[in-house]
């Protein structure tokens, strides 16, 4: 299995997690993985030229950044923690490494 697809796995999983009730100090150290993960894959999606993908974790990468945070309550970012979550959960069932074997 690839690094992308065990780190999109990783990010489906905490985002699905952060829909529970827990203490803040849990959604500061997602913000800062989530970022990470996005940010390396809008740099994948760019190389293989996907649009739709690269343009989520473009989004993903702004909503979760931990510099400028972007401040909601809790019911706005259950949805989109949720949503998030189903979106890397399910480009990582459908992910497929395009490395060329020589």
């Amino acid at each position: 299995m690839s690094s992308i697809k065990i780190s999109r796995f990783i990010a489906c999983g905490l985002l699905i997690l952060a829909i529970a009730d827990l203490p803040y100090g849990y959604y500061q150290f997602l913000r800062i993985v989530i970022s990470i993960i996005a940010g390396i894959n809008v740099l994948g999606e760019l190389e293989k030229e996907n649009k739709i993908l690269f343009f989520f974790f473009a989004l993903t990468l702004i909503l979760f950044n931990p510099i400028i945070p972007i401040h909601l309550d809790k019911s706005s970012w259950t949805p989109i923690d949720l949503i998030a979550g189903i979106i890397f959960g399910v480009s990582a069932l459908i992910y497929k490494d395009t490395e060329v074997n020589t």
